[in-house]
């Protein structure tokens, strides 16, 4: 589930932000619409905050559609409506480090494929926080561009990095692109967005699990976006593996078993 928040809830705190690509780009849905660092050498660090208004749980964090490849590094800090915003950059007490970092972390894996952009995805234990701080750092560019940042709390279909959805799931590419038969003959070709969708199935939801989801369904419908991830080791193919849109279909759950419940689900994704 994506925590969701506002444009006017997330800022720049402090760092220089291309005026072009302001950091309220965050909290858009689209993915490409990005907030960026202005190019040059020396600007390298782009430092979020996001204020939540109150305290809100969090355990997982992800940014989409970045030019920070795995030479690049990020952080989190957290704070509760209590403890106050965070102050000044780079001065956080180390106690506000979230997802059991001890320092920087490296960003995530390159895509395999042809993609040119990256995604990442941090995990640790549950955080209750009002206040967001976010570090992204690279060393391979001139400057440094985050599109969209999202705060995560996970729904874990099953046990182990592999074993949450049952075999048969899978991707496929729907092309927008137009063709047509023209009368002498040829092909007419108007190229279009190639986008991913992937289709998954659990088939041994627990009651408890089958709430959740249940719970996640109805709010999001299929009208705002997820991110479901195949695995989350951060091994290779992860970039791909993270899929991030909206709910395509919601057919009937089935009950399989007096306690375990079987749902199919597809997400097309927001590229």
């Amino acid at each position: 589930r994506i925590v969701p928040y506002t444009a006017s809830q997330v800022s720049g705190a402090g760092s220089t932000v291309d005026a072009a690509f302001p950091a309220t780009a965050l909290a858009n849905v689209q993915p490409k619409v990005v907030t960026r660092t202005p190019v040059g050498s020396g600007n390298r660090i782009l430092v979020i905050d996001i204020d939540f208004g109150t305290n809100t749980t969090i355990d997982a964090l992800a940014a989409l559609h970045t030019n920070l490849w795995p030479g690049g590094i990020w952080q989190a800090f957290g704070a509760t409506a209590a403890q106050g915003p965070l102050g000044t950059i780079f001065s956080e007490p180390i106690a506000r480090r979230l997802f059991g970092q001890s320092g920087w972390v490296a960003f995530g894996t390159a895509p395999t494929t042809r993609e040119n952009r990256s995604a990442a995805l941090l995990l640790g234990g549950p955080h209750s926080i009002r206040y967001l701080r976010v570090y992204f750092s690279t060393d391979q560019a001139s400057f440094a561009e985050v599109g969209t940042l999202l705060p995560l709390q996970r729904l874990t279909m099953g046990q182990g990095p592999y074993e949450n959805f049952e075999l048969g799931s899978g991707r496929r590419v729907e092309d927008r692109s137009q063709v047509r038969a023209l009368p002498g003959g040829e092909t007419a070709i108007e190229r279009g967005g190639r986008v991913p969708v992937w289709r998954a199935a659990w088939s041994n939801l627990t009651e408890a699990q089958y709430r959740e989801l249940w719970d996640l369904l109805m709010e999001v419908g299929t009208g705002a976006p997820i991110l479901a991830a195949e695995f989350q080791d951060g091994s290779t193919g992860q970039a791909e593996a993270l899929h991030y849109g909206l709910i395509q279909s919601i057919d009937f759950s089935e009950r399989v078993q007096l306690d375990k419940q079987r749902i199919e689900l597809r997400v097309q994704e927001l590229v």
